[in-house]
């Protein structure tokens, strides 16, 4: 899978030594799907991170087959992102609206289909 960092709102921390310290999450306005410039971010340790970035991980199927999609939910405000196996980015899913606060996912091998429960 991708590291955190490479969704649109992550940014790397480090320390004056050049030492990788944590992250600084960038709250975005879930309407406009801009950054809230006005809000300081977010900062994560690095042990805080993955329990952030991972509060609920679906796959499609076993990842060995390669065609595997991976759907997340994450903090802030459980929002989703996903990503393929070979893909080098998570990808935010937003809209316009209600694109937030998920409890949890499923993938339904019948259809083909995610699903989430607000």
């Amino acid at each position: 899978m991708p590291p955190p960092e490479t969704m649109n709102n992550v940014r790397l921390r480090y320390t004056e030594e050049g030492v990788l310290d944590g992250y600084d999450v960038l709250f975005m306005d879930l309407f406009s799907s801009d950054f809230d410039t006005e809000m300081e971010p977010y900062h994560l340790t690095l042990e805080e991170a993955h329990f952030f970035f991972y509060e609920r991980v679906v796959l499609s199927c076993d990842p060995s087959q390669g065609n595997c999609m991976v759907l997340r939910i994450q903090l802030p405000n459980s929002q989703l992102s996903y990503t393929r196996v070979g893909d080098t980015k998570w990808t935010w899913i937003g809209g316009k609206g209600n694109c937030w606060e998920y409890q949890d996912i499923l993938y339904n091998n019948n259809d083909g289909l995610f699903y989430g429960v607000r």
